[in-house]
């Protein structure tokens, strides 16, 4: 992996993001404070209407609301964190979610992937976890090992038809004996007309917050219930084992998928 480039200048802290973050460390582990000026998801808070205000603040607020809801999934599901000794998070982004991860499992443990190389090499000086590229086609990605969680939030929500099986069966193949799959959707709640969902239970649109990914490969993706569970069923040959609607940012639903068991 290549070094930071020295040119990169991070994202200053504001006064209420550092009262944010004092409160943070008063419960646990040190919080990594620094964002890269590239990371997609605080520039999208930049823009948005109800965060431009306080984009940082928001930034890392959602972070953290992301780990208290992976956490209530891991419960809900009977999996310990604590004990976990291989983790994926694929399509890591620049680390809103892995700045949080890391207070409360070993980054030697953490492997982070996404397409930016820029954002795979700066979560591993940054917060020590391992890490490599991923690829918009998943036949050109090689996943190193297996492991027993994958998290996987907000990728299927913006893949086109050519790639949401592929990746969901590739992903699901990287998991060890026992493992769990867990990634998020875009439901129909989503849309501003659901009633416009195909029968086929997908619907595409070349629009997305990333400013520099394809359309080809990379949009806002719309999915029914029933054509998950299908999906789910014909690419893993497993049943869902938990469904959570809008149990991410409480927008996107999630579905949790686990391997079998050696025999």
């Amino acid at each position: 992996m290549s070094a930071l480039s020295s040119t990169v200048t991070l994202i200053p802290l504001t006064d209420d993001v550092l009262e944010l973050v004092k409160s943070i460390q008063e419960t646990g582990p040190e919080l990594v404070t620094a964002v890269h000026p590239d990371d997609e998801m605080y520039l999208f808070f930049i823009t948005h209407p109800d965060h431009k205000d306080f984009p940082l603040r928001s930034y890392f607020l959602s972070g953290i609301g992301m780990l208290q809801e992976f956490q209530e999934i891991l419960r809900k599901t009977g999996t310990s964190l604590e004990n976990t000794k291989t983790f994926l998070e694929f399509a890591c982004g620049y680390g809103r979610f892995t700045r949080h991860l890391v207070r409360c499992l070993d980054p030697g443990k953490i492997t982070v992937s996404d397409v930016y190389k820029d954002a795979v090499d700066f979560q591993e000086q940054t917060f020590g976890v391992n890490g490599f590229y991923s690829d918009v086609n998943p036949e050109k990605v090689i996943i190193p090992g297996t492991y027993e969680i994958i998290f996987v939030a907000s990728l299927f929500s913006h893949l086109p038809v050519k790639t949401w099986r592929p990746w969901l069966n590739k992903l699901y193949n990287s998991l060890t004996d026992n493992g769990i799959l867990i990634f998020s959707t875009h439901g129909p709640s989503c849309m501003e007309d659901p009633g416009k969902m195909p029968g086929s239970g997908f619907l595409y649109r070349k629009m997305s917050e990333s400013r520099s990914l394809s359309f080809e490969n990379y949009g806002t993706t719309y999915v029914t219930n029933g054509f998950v569970l299908q999906a789910v069923k014909e690419e893993t040959g497993q049943p869902v084992l938990l469904e959570v609607p809008k149990g991410l940012w409480n927008y996107q639903d999630v579905y949790v998928v686990r391997s079998p068991g050696s025999v």
